[in-house]
C-alpha cells in the first residue's frame, strides 16, 4: 500500500489483535523528524515478516486450509469455476510459493475435489473443500 499499488495479500489473526494504520504522509513526517524511529520500525517489520515466512514454510496444513478457503472465495457459485488465476497468482494471495500451490492443487485433483486447466479450476466437491478450509479432516 505504501508503494501506491494494489496488493492481494491478506492476514488472519490467531489471537485477539489490535491493528493500527500509519498513513503514508504521517510516516513521511515521522521520517523527517525522527529517522531512527522509522528505521527501527522498518527493521522490526522485516524481523516479523521473516518470522511469518518461517512459520508458513513449517505449517503446510494451515496453508492447505487457506488454499481451500481461497478457492471457495474465488469460485463462481453458479458454475463452481475459477477463471483467470495462475498458480503464481494464488501463491501471491496466500503468501506462499508457486510450487506449493501446484503440489496442493495436484493433491486436490488426485482426490477428485477439482479439475484444472490453463488459468481455470473447476471445483467438483465444494463441500469437501469447505471442510478442509474449516480445518476438518476430509471425508
Amino acid at each position: 500500500v505504501l508503494l501506491g499499488r494494489p496488493h492481494h495479500l491478506t492476514a488472519e489473526a490467531v489471537a485477539p489483535t489490535t491493528v493500527r494504520c500509519i498513513p503514508k504522509a504521517e510516516l513521511e513526517r515521522l521520517h523527517a523528524m525522527a529517522p531512527e524511529l522509522v528505521l527501527n520500525l522498518v527493521l522490526d517489520l522485516v524481523r516479523r515478516l521473516g518470522h511469518i515466512e518461517r512459520v508458513y514454510t513449517r505449517t503446510p496444513l494451515v496453508t492447505l486450509a487457506r488454499l481451500a478457503g481461497l478457492l471457495l472465495q474465488l469460485m463462481d457459485e453458479e458454475t463452481h469455476t475459477i477463471h483467470g488465476y495462475s498458480h503464481q497468482n494464488l501463491a501471491d494471495m496466500l503468501g506462499t510459493h508457486r510450487e506449493f500451490v501446484t503440489q496442493m492443487l495436484a493433491t486436490f485433483r488426485d482426490q477428485r475435489l477439482l479439475e484444472t486447466g490453463y488459468k481455470r479450476i473447476k471445483i467438483l466437491e465444494p463441500e469437501k473443500l469447505r471442510a478442509l478450509a474449516s480445518g476438518e479432516a476430509p471425508r
